[in-house]
């Protein structure tokens, strides 16, 4: 089957006061782009066709925090009828050659207590998810892939799990479970377990949570995933679990939310 895959930079507008919020301004289609310390540079996406739309509508001008202004690039990927995307948004910073367009990080870094990623882990960030996203429409993804990654990675296929489990492009129907068996020797982290859950439920790259709040959610708002409330758990081997897990506090947490949430069974 033939995939289809395309990267799109908008200029997006976002302000609460009109309808939508969020309106595309302004669209290229980017080839190649490379990242660097802070910046990252569209190769051969301006020409001059391209500065007089955006002239047009004073997308040029110098001003510094325009607030309402952002860019997105956006990962566009297709696979028969199947449709995926992926998105990340940055800063209206940027300067522009008469082929490339360069954006600019000016992340805030005077503050310990501000956590805004930089614009370099952001980027490797989303094209991580995107090579996963592609890795699973060329059903290139097995069983517990993830559990050989690591925790960057495991965070990246979270994200990935739930945007192919949440995509309204795909309409597969998975039959309710109502009992599931995990094997502790495969539960060394809090990402694991929801890797894990995720996929006994709903196969490969499925979706249970991503964090404690979005776990306890699917195990108990009704039809919000395919299982039979209160689900039934089997956890084996729950020693190698407690040998290997890289918080006890964590584990013990979990723990303690599965009996609330679920029927846990844990097996030594």
């Amino acid at each position: 089957m033939r995939v289809q895959e395309k990267y799109l930079l908008k200029v997006v507008s976002f302000d609460p006061d009109q309808e939508p919020e969020e309106q595309h301004i302004y669209l290229i289609e980017v080839y190649d782009f490379e990242l660097t310390a802070n910046q990252i540079n569209f190769k051969n996406c301006i020409n001059s066709k391209v500065l007089d739309e955006m002239d047009k509508l004073h997308l040029l001008k110098r001003r510094r925090k325009i607030d309402h202004l952002c860019f997105v690039l956006t990962y566009e990927l297709r696979v028969g009828d199947k449709e995926f995307s992926n998105d990340l948004d940055f800063s209206y910073e940027f300067n522009y050659t008469d082929s490339d367009l360069i954006v600019y990080d000016f992340t805030y870094d005077g503050d310990e207590k501000y956590h805004e990623p930089s614009l370099s882990e952001k980027t490797t960030f989303f094209l991580k998810q995107n090579q996963f996203l592609k890795k699973y429409s060329e059903n290139k993804i097995f069983i517990k892939q993830w559990f050989e990654l690591n925790e960057f990675e495991k965070e990246c296929w979270l994200n990935v799990a739930y945007k192919v489990n949440f995509n309204p492009h795909i309409n597969e129907s998975i039959s309710k479970v109502s009992h599931i068996i995990l094997d502790g020797n495969y539960i060394h982290s809090e990402s694991d377990l929801y890797c894990y859950i995720g996929e006994q439920v709903c196969g490969i790259l499925g979706y249970m949570g991503y964090n404690t709040s979005a776990l306890s959610n699917c195990l108990t708002e009704e039809n919000l995933r395919p299982i039979c409330r209160p689900l039934n758990i089997t956890w084996k081997n729950f020693k190698s679990s407690e040998l290997n897990f890289n918080c006890l506090d964590d584990l013990n947490y979990l723990v303690e939310l599965l009996k609330e949430d679920a029927i846990l069974n844990i097996q030594i």
